[in-house]
């Protein structure tokens, strides 16, 4: 009739849980420096040409994260001209954790999104390769901080 509780299982329960995010934590801050070089290194390849000098490149974009149970997510944005103040152009990956504990890596653009293990760090490199061909998520700006490249 009513559901027996057993504190010693909802304890190891909880225990498996905090493993689990921390390990998850553990993959965030491993692949954190190597994604945001490659986001870097991705707005300045995609968005050089929309300048009229290339060294003043630094200002136009920004670098922003997120870090949530389960999920981790790192985009660069561009203001939208004529400089649209409440919407920006986007490209953005996201580390997610599956129900098993297993995380999964993903780019997302404007019209595709690429699926990854986030061991094979190559497959991130041609992941954005072949995003800076599709069009860039038009996303609300945020107004908070960012990581400024």
């Amino acid at each position: 009739m009513f559901n027996t509780i057993h504190y010693a299982e909802l304890a190891q329960m909880r225990r498996s849980q905090d493993s689990l995010q921390k390990q998850f934590m553990r993959t965030v801050h491993a692949l954190d420096p190597y994604i945001r070089r490659e986001l870097r290194a991705f707005a300045g390849a995609v968005w050089f040409s929309d300048t009229t000098l290339g060294f003043l490149l630094w200002g136009r974009y920004r670098l922003r994260t997120q870090t949530q149970p389960g999920k981790a997510l790192w985009w660069i944005e561009k203001d939208i001209p004529p400089f649209d103040r409440y919407r920006c152009a986007a490209y953005r990956i996201e580390l997610s954790q599956t129900a098993d504990g297993a995380a999964l890596l993903c780019v997302q653009s404007g019209s595709q999104t690429y699926l990854m293990r986030p061991n094979d760090l190559a497959a991130l490199h041609n992941s954005l390769l072949q995003a800076g061909h599709d069009p860039a998520l038009v996303i609300p700006r945020r107004m908070g901080a960012a990581l400024d490249p």
